[in-house]
């Protein structure tokens, strides 16, 4: 027979709550951090688009082919960096995202009857989040 105690099986289910809860409150402050990237991309993304709108813009008071040969060219140079910009957002969103995922899987290992399923559709959802994001 099995000699362990009453208290003991507490003690131990009671430290892997903690241990759990732990994984999800640090999953929880990554995804704040996410969440905030995501908003600063977005508005990243409505200035690019501002700066679309205005390239196409003409101004009476360019003549020649300075529109042409200098500012097309000095605002198509800005819209590359804003796209590289937001191309290492979105790197930076999918690695805090799987380690989000990373430390919600740990927390799902925390129950062992039904944790490996949970882990396999958090795998997935994140899969898909870093796919459309």
């Amino acid at each position: 027979m099995c000699n362990v105690g009453l208290s003991e099986l507490r003690e131990a289910l009671a430290a892997k709550k903690a241990e759990k809860q732990g994984y999800l409150d640090i999953a929880e402050k990554i995804g704040e951090i996410y969440d905030r990237l995501s908003e600063d991309k977005a508005a990243i993304k409505a200035f690019r688009d501002d700066i679309k709108e205005f390239k196409k813009t003409e101004y009476e008071t360019f003549v020649g082919d300075k529109q042409k040969n200098v500012y097309v060219a000095s605002v198509s140079d800005l819209l590359d960096n804003y796209k590289t910009v937001i191309d290492n957002i979105d790197t930076n969103m999918d690695r805090l995202n799987d380690k989000k995922c990373d430390y919600k899987n740990k927390a799902a290992g925390c129950d062992p009857i039904i944790g490996g399923l949970e882990a396999a559709i958090n795998r997935l959802i994140t899969e898909i989040q870093n796919a459309t994001n």
